[in-house]
């Protein structure tokens, strides 16, 4: 008879074999989402207000990407920013350069 322990590592390791699939998948999504974001800007500076506006009016493929990442505004852009600077993704890093009426002001550089 085998042991109720076994049972339960076995379930816990398909467990967290679903979540790192899950973890690849979305971490997928925000690189393409922050590829996107840089092309989008340019490597100029921005707020998450001015890179929401502007993916809504005038970039769907910038806006398709965030809605994927998970990020449908200017508040859970500029967490999502936070979260990511200064961390080399796709060969990028965003920085944040100071604030103005509108938030952070952010700037990608090439990461070395």
């Amino acid at each position: 008879m085998p042991c109720a322990c076994a049972a339960r590592l076995a379930a816990l390791e398909q467990r967290v074999a679903r979540l790192e699939g899950r973890q690849r998948t979305r971490d997928a999504l925000h690189e393409r989402a922050l590829v996107v974001l840089a092309a989008s800007v340019r490597h100029l500076t921005f707020t998450a207000v001015s890179a929401i506006a502007h993916a809504q009016q005038a970039d769907p493929e910038l806006l398709a990407a965030l809605r994927a990442a998970g990020v449908d505004s200017p508040r859970t852009l500029g967490r999502w920013l936070r979260t990511v600077q200064r961390t080399p993704i796709a060969g990028l890093r965003v920085e944040r350069q100071g604030t103005n009426g509108d938030g952070a002001l952010w700037v990608f550089r090439t990461a070395s």
